[in-house]
């Protein structure tokens, strides 16, 4: 039995080789059934959780049919991974390391109820392969199109759920959602190009958002250029970068987006608000700087 390993960055690590030969091995938007058994999660120290963590996978029957990609949680994100790395048929042993921004919500009912930290799942899996699904290759330009639609479409709607959880999940499927995009062949795609573009800037728009959530600044800065490399108009990607390059401490970088925003949208209150913020701290540094630099001259 091969041992699957999935640690917190990650990392995707495989013990054993594959006795199952010839057979097929699922690819994007494969379908599948699988049977999870021997579920445990263990804190850090190795105590074990009785509590759960969201998942269809450990939720629904085993006669229950799924399709790679479509995961509504980041467990069920990391169970994918996995499935896709085994072969029809196969029962592996699986150990994901979840981390802890993962396992915030989670309730856990040990002994020492309460207690915070990263979680691994270790379990056993089948899985039957229903549908193999096709090379990526194999789509046509509008099958891309509609996959990368319904995973924008479900990072939206999962982003609206409000948790943390869920939200995390959401930045996963816009991520999907752009890699589908940037897979279309321009010369096969002229009848909807205009759409391709709208929905790239949309994707890249709430991936700068998320990466704000998460204080990641620097990737927040290169999502919202993404965004207005397609749409230099674009007032919430200049917004985004603004706040990101003023977290930074980029202040005139992030005054010039703000005053570039506030041109497209005069009337736009939150957009005057955080120019005020910006100019706030500005005179704020100016006047540590011009102390330091007076006592250093004493």
């Amino acid at each position: 039995m091969r041992q699957i390993t999935i640690r917190r960055q990650g990392e995707v690590y495989i013990e054993g080789d594959i006795s199952y030969t010839g057979h097929v091995r699922p690819k994007e938007q494969a379908k599948v059934s699988v049977e999870i058994k021997n579920t445990l999660f263990l804190c850090e120290d190795g105590e074990v959780i009785t509590g759960g963590i969201e998942s269809c996978y450990l939720k629904c029957h085993v006669s229950a049919i799924h399709q790679l990609g479509q995961a509504t949680s980041p467990l069920d994100c990391w169970l994918d991974i996995a499935f896709s790395l085994m072969v029809d048929e196969e029962t592996a042993a699986i150990n994901i390391n979840l981390p802890e921004k993962y396992c915030e919500d989670v309730i856990l009912q040990s002994p020492r109820s309460g207690k915070s930290g990263a979680i691994t799942l270790t379990c056993t899996a089948y899985m039957k392969v229903i549908e193999a699904g096709r090379p990526i290759y194999q789509f046509t330009s509008q099958e891309k199109f509609a996959i990368a639609l319904d995973y924008k479409n479900l990072g939206i709607s999962l982003y609206k759920d409000k948790s943390r959880l869920s939200q995390i999940t959401a930045f996963s499927k816009f991520c999907d959602a752009v890699r589908w995009l940037v897979m279309i062949e321009k010369d096969n795609a002229s009848d909807f190009a205009g759409e391709i573009l709208m929905i790239k800037a949309r994707c890249y728009n709430n991936i700068a958002l998320h990466h704000l959530h998460e204080s990641h600044f620097n990737l927040a800065v290169a999502a919202a250029t993404r965004v207005l490399l397609l749409d230099d108009k674009n007032v919430k990607a200049l917004y985004r970068r603004a706040v990101a390059n003023a977290e930074l401490q980029n202040y005139e970088v992030a005054l010039s987006d703000i005053q570039a925003a506030m041109v497209l949208e005069p009337g736009n209150k939150t957009v005057k608000q955080y120019e005020v913020v910006i100019k706030g701290r500005q005179k704020s540094v100016s006047r540590k700087y011009a102390a330091a630099m007076k006592q250093y001259f004493l």
